[in-house]
């Protein structure tokens, strides 16, 4: 993340690039820098060693658990995604970290969701 090909990048752009890492979508995009508490206009030269820990760890966990839930049943025999989304198609809903409201708008001409509230 901090080679020299990929510091400068902001995340909303790198982070769907498949050269940095493959099989990252938008949903996911949205949802790592949801989790972070990082809006998309971020660029990993700029932060701190907490954040970049924090972000390391969400670019293999949230993709991990998206992944091995998804179309399995639960202990009720309900099929289909069992990955919860926190942002991504949630625009004017409240945020459950904070209460704020989810917006939606484009970067990296995808839609971005995000909560102006907590993600800064």
């Amino acid at each position: 993340m901090l080679s020299p090909r990929f510091r400068n990048r902001q995340f909303s752009g790198l982070l769907l690039d498949q050269a940095f890492l493959a099989g990252l979508g938008n949903y996911l995009r949205v949802e790592i820098l949801w989790q972070v508490g990082l809006t998309g206009q971020h660029k990993a030269k700029d932060l701190n060693e907490a954040q970049l820990n924090a972000l390391s760890h969400a670019l293999l966990d949230i993709p991990r658990l998206s992944y091995t839930t998804r179309g399995q049943a639960d202990e009720n025999k309900h099929h289909g995604a069992l990955f919860r989304f926190k942002v991504f198609h949630r625009d004017g809903e409240a945020c459950e970290r904070c209460g704020g409201i989810i917006e939606k708008t484009t970067l990296s001409s995808r839609p971005f969701y995000w909560c102006p509230h907590c993600q800064k």
